[in-house]
């Protein structure tokens, strides 16, 4: 009998059948093992096939297992706790033995035999580091054992040291059997050789498993990318059968043929293609561009406001729409009730994003359209969209193709009068000249005459020469520090006697940017401005006044031309700088 009354075996089965708090089991925790994506592989560890194994060796033993991971955490144990291990549970009367073994088993080199801590009490565990594929991955430790026979004092100087009552270690003692240190190293040896045999065929087994669901994962992905492709390949059939085409068809000949062809493939009583237009009372509205299964009266009376019925919803909400059955849903034209057709299918028409109309297909019998026959609709309302598009282009184009010819051709009637103009008199005084019939005075007038004449018509040469070039992009730049005001000054020269025969006073403002310098090319800087002045000059009436002026706006120079002329009408403004348009072909 101890000294508290209680016997040895009722703290024996104290031991033995601890408190909740102080179980432990064997739990498949987060052991180190990574596998090659760098997550933790539990399933090396998992509870079933090392419990089975461990209490084996437990059994032979006579020690307590625990398996830890490399960040020395639980995660397997204890395993066939005894009595002596009850005692001394890690994290309540730790003598702090399990721990320093693991530390030593975790920092050992390649192959690393097994760890024997003995404390100066005769307490000992042995440990060893689990190794695959060279690497520690976790550590297995069994204990405890006592190595020396212990009498009396030694129990009560373990007792004191663990913090454990005498009565408690003495009941646990006594009953142990010593386990020399080279058994124990034995011991150690064979939980190596046990622990990486687990770790090797756990980790095969694991291996094996994730190659077969990989298989079954990659056959699965094969046979659905098959039928996908299967799919889609009927779905190419399907959209060429119906876009095999050319889309340089007359538009009412393209559509009727795609809608025929539409209406074939989709197995459906009516096909029709709407626009989008303005309402006569505001608003827009669909209406009827071209359509199979519909009466032509049908067609031109159908109007379908945007927002309303199927086509109309079609359009506002810039999607694809289904109805299996129309009396469910509210339908704005009466044309499809009278048609009968109970289930409709349709798309918008969509260019840059934007809704021009819209394409739906009908059937008298209730259908449900799958999607795949929905998505064959939008690609052949992409075609009617693109073709549609194409025809606005073709239109535009020649549009703008018309009225560019009309307005070169107005061009080169001006310039060829502008051209004929000099040349006249030309002709004229030299015939004048040749006769002799002119005194002194008329023939220098004469001559001055021809002078200027040829100096225009060379003038007007060298822009045509300019336009060619800009045209052809041929035109050179020579930048280089320019004086402004020189360049203007020397304009003024050049249109100074064209101004002085007609009376039109020339006046030039240059006071405020005297030996002011800009980048540019002088010549053909010179040449704008003798432009700007002739032109100005050619439209000012008799006695008018035409200025120029250089000015400084926000550290820029401004040119500034005016005159007292008709102007430019303010619909002909956006049109100046268009090639061969002018707002008056008639004056030369």
């Amino acid at each position: 009998m101890l000294e508290n009354g209680r016997g040895a075996d009722q703290v024996l089965h104290d031991l033995r059948n601890p408190p909740a708090g102080r179980r432990r089991l064997c739990l498949p925790g987060r052991p180190a093992v990574m596998s090659s994506d760098g997550q933790a592989e539990a399933a090396l560890f998992e509870r079933g096939a090392w419990t089975k194994a461990l209490e084996k060796y437990a059994a032979v033993t006579h020690l307590t297992i625990q398996l830890y991971d490399t960040d020395a955490r639980l995660i397997c144990g204890p395993v066939h706790p005894t009595d002596l291990f009850e005692l001394f549970t890690p994290g309540y009367h730790d003598l702090g033995i399990f721990a320093a073994c693991i530390r030593r088993c975790l920092t050992q080199a390649d192959m690393p035999p097994p760890v024997v801590v003995e404390n100066h009490d005769g307490l000992a565990v042995v440990g060893t580091a689990l190794m695959l594929s060279g690497e520690i991955v976790g550590v297995a430790v069994a204990g405890y054992a006592l190595t020396t026979f212990m009498d009396q004092h030694a129990l009560e100087r373990l007792a004191r040291n663990s913090g454990c009552s005498f009565e408690i270690v003495w009941a646990v003692g006594r009953k142990e059997r010593p386990l020399p240190g080279e058994r124990l190293a034995l011991y150690g040896e064979l939980l190596r050789t046990l622990g990486n045999t687990l770790l090797e065929e756990n980790f095969s087994t694991r291996r094996e498993q994730q190659i077969s669901t990989r298989l079954a994962e990659a056959l699965a992905s094969e046979q659905a990318a098959r039928a996908e492709a299967e799919t889609a390949t009927a779905l190419v059939r399907r959209v060429q059968a119906l876009t095999d085409m050319a889309l340089d068809l007359p538009l009412d000949d393209l559509l009727r043929e795609l809608l025929t062809r539409l209406r074939n493939e989709l197995q459906t009583d009516t096909a029709v293609v709407l626009l989008r237009q303005l309402a006569e009372e505001g608003g827009e509205e669909l209406r009827v561009r071209a359509a199979l299964g519909l009466e032509e009266a049908e067609q031109r009376q159908a109007r379908v406001p945007v927002g309303q019925g199927f086509a109309g919803r079609i359009a506002a909400e810039r999607r694809p729409i289904v109805m299996e059955d129309v009396d469910n849903y509210g339908v704005a034209n009466r044309f499809i009730r009278e048609k009968g057709l109970h289930s409709l299918a349709g798309v918008p028409l969509q260019i840059d994003g934007r809704v021009i109309g819209v394409l739906h297909v009908g059937s008298m019998r209730r259908r449900k359209f799958q999607q795949q026959e929905v998505e064959l609709l939008r690609l052949a309302g992409d075609r009617i969209a693109l073709a549609i598009q194409r025809t606005e282009v073709r239109a535009a184009a020649a549009a703008v193709a018309e009225a560019a010819d009309r307005a070169k051709d107005a061009f080169l009637a001006t310039l060829s009068h502008e051209l004929r103009s000099p040349l006249a008199a030309i002709l004229t005084w030299v015939h004048l000249l040749r006769r002799g019939k002119l005194d002194a005075t008329k023939t220098a007038g004469a001559l001055e005459t021809i002078e200027r004449s040829a100096k225009a018509q060379k003038h007007l040469i060298e822009d045509l020469l300019d336009v060619s070039r800009v045209v052809a992009g041929k035109l050179r730049i020579d930048a280089q520090p320019v004086d402004l005001a020189e360049v203007i000054e020397a304009a003024v020269d050049v249109v100074g006697p064209a101004a002085e025969a007609k009376s039109v006073e020339l006046e030039s403002m240059l006071r405020g940017f005297r030996h002011g310098r800009v980048l540019g090319d002088p010549g053909r800087l010179q040449q704008v401005i003798c432009n700007l002045l002739t032109n100005a000059i050619k439209f000012t009436p008799k006695g008018g006044r035409v200025a120029v002026w250089l000015e400084v706006v926000d550290s820029r120079a401004e040119i500034v031309v005016s005159d007292t002329g008709e102007g430019i009408s303010p619909d002909f403004l956006p049109h100046v700088f268009e090639r061969f348009r002018q707002a008056d072909s008639t004056s030369t």
